[in-house]
This record gives structure tokens, C-alpha cells and sequence, in this order.
């Protein structure tokens, strides 16, 4: 249902821009005929095209997901102009590419992570999701892809195995998105609330640095779209290092964290 849904968006937009650009006099209905019939041919052409390329490249690991990592950023961007965003980002100048690092952010919206793609496009990063993910189209396929770690919050036993998952990934070099609120979170606010200190025992085992990220505006986005913009920011903090934290316990990190979140972001 969700590749159906692009590409019907995707024929949408190319139909859209044929009937702006193509003049026809008093044909309007004509420019429309066209418009949505050359829409559908362009999408779904590119859809066969997407499917036959993944199939020629299918069993070559590393050129499958390099392809893939560079159609979801497509995704997220084609998301982000449907859903008229306007995102700006600060702080990425404190972020090294070549160390691994744990991101901590507050969560609003279902689609937070799509705003990493493009400023943290240099680096393996990979997210810890709800197990749901992987029943959708899009979290089947790209999961794996996207070093995703599942997390399955109703059976304790299965979400410690995810968070050993997450740590194991660190120690391989990927850095790792974490959304500590889970369903807690308050998504008519921007303000991060009180998360889950389990979280942080990921950043305790690895002693890699923690990257707060603060996520301004996202709650915002699927209320206005697509009639009107939403301007959203994300802010990258300075990491706190191991030597900072080394001495707290996951309360107090998790606090400490969550303040840094919470600074920016206006009341």
C-alpha cells in the first residue's frame, strides 16, 4: 500500500507539472488527460526500473545497500517537498564522521528519523525502532539496510536482547539513533520528557560519546501538510564525552541529556 501511495503521489507531482508547464489553450481537459496519464507511465516506469535494478544487484551486498541508502534518502526528501518542510540544521559542525557516536532525541513524529539522511549521510548510523517497523513495506525492506535494531517493548526479555543488538553495533564501528520517550513522549510539545535511563546503559557499555539532538517542530508537520509549510530544526549539541558521564548513573545521564534537549527549544 505505501509504494502505491508514492507512486500515486509521484504521478501527482508529474502530472501537476506537465499541466504548468504545457499550454493548450482552451484544452484544459486535455492538459489534464495527458498530465495524469504521462504521470502514471513516468512513475511506474521508474518503479519497474527500481525493482530490475535491485534485482541485478541483489546479490552484491555492498552495492545493494549504498543503492539503497541513497533511494531512501530520495524518500526522505521526496517526504519532506510533499509535505511542503523547510528544515534547517545547526550543530553538525560538532559532529566527527570518523568517530562513532550515540545520538539521543526528543521524539515527536513517526518520520524524526528521516531528518539524519542527508546531514549524517557520511557516516554508518543506524536506528533503534519499534518492532513495528518491520511489519510495513518500507521497514521490511530497508530495516536491515538502515542497521536498524528492533525493539520489541512488550516482552522485557526481547527488549534487553535489541539493546545488547544496539551495543553490539557500536562496538562494529555504526553509530546508533535512539529515542529514549518511546510512547511516553508528548508529541503536542516540542520539550522532551522523561525517557526511558535503560537507554543509556547502550552509551555506559560502549563509552562512546552521546550527541543530543534536539527536534524542533516535527509534531507540527502532518498537521500542516500539505496546505501549509512547517519550518523544522534540528540542532546537533556538542557530544558529551565518556569522561563526563562516566561517574552518573543512567537517571542522571538520562536527565543531564534530556536537558540539553530541552535548552533550545522554547517554551
Amino acid at each position: 500500500m505505501i509504494l502505491l501511495g508514492l507512486t500515486l503521489i509521484e504521478a501527482g507531482l508529474l502530472a501537476w507539472l506537465f499541466i504548468a508547464l504545457v499550454d493548450l489553450g482552451s484544452l484544459l481537459w486535455l492538459e489534464i488527460v495527458l498530465g495524469i496519464l504521462i504521470g502514471l507511465v513516468i512513475s511506474v516506469a521508474h518503479r519497474i526500473f527500481f525493482l530490475f535494478l535491485m534485482a541485478i544487484i541483489n546479490n552484491h551486498s555492498k552495492p545493494q545497500k549504498k543503492f539503497n541508502m541513497f533511494y531512501f534518502r530520495c524518500v526522505c526528501s521526496a517526504f519532506m517537498i510533499i509535505t511542503r518542510v523547510h528544515y534547517k540544521v545547526e550543530g553538525i559542525e560538532n559532529v566527527d564522521f570518523s568517530k562513532t557516536y550515540l545520538f539521543v532525541g526528543n521524539h515527536k513524529s513517526n518520520e524524526d528519523f528521516m531528518y539524519l539522511s542527508v546531514p549524517l549521510k557520511k557516516m554508518k548510523l543506524g536506528y533503534l525502532a519499534k518492532m513495528e517497523v518491520g511489519d510495513s513495506f518500507f521497514g521490511k525492506r530497508y530495516a536491515k539496510q538502515l542497521d536498524c535494531v528492533l525493539l520489541n517493548r512488550s516482552n522485557d526479555k526481547e527488549g534487553a536482547k535489541s539493546i545488547i543488538n544496539v551495543i553490539n553495533n557500536i562496538k562494529k564501528g555504526t553509530s546508533m539513533m535512539i529515542f529514549p520517550e518511546g510512547l511516553r513522549t508528548d508529541r503536542s510539545t516540542n520539550k522532551m520528557i522523561e525517557g526511558h535511563p535503560g537507554s543509556y546503559k547502550v552509551a555506559v557499555k560502549t563509552h562512546v560519546p552521546i550527541v543530543p539532538i534536539s527536534f524542533i517542530n516535527t509534531h507540527k508537520i502532518m498537521k500542516n501538510a500539505p496546505f501549509r509549510k512547517t519550518k523544522v530544526k534540528v540542532i546537533f549539541h556538542k557530544p558529551i564525552e565518556y569522561d563526563e558521564y562516566k561517574d552518573l548513573n543512567t537517571i542522571e545521564i538520562e536527565e543531564k541529556v534530556r536537558n540539553i534537549v530541552n535548552s533550545v527549544i522554547p517554551e
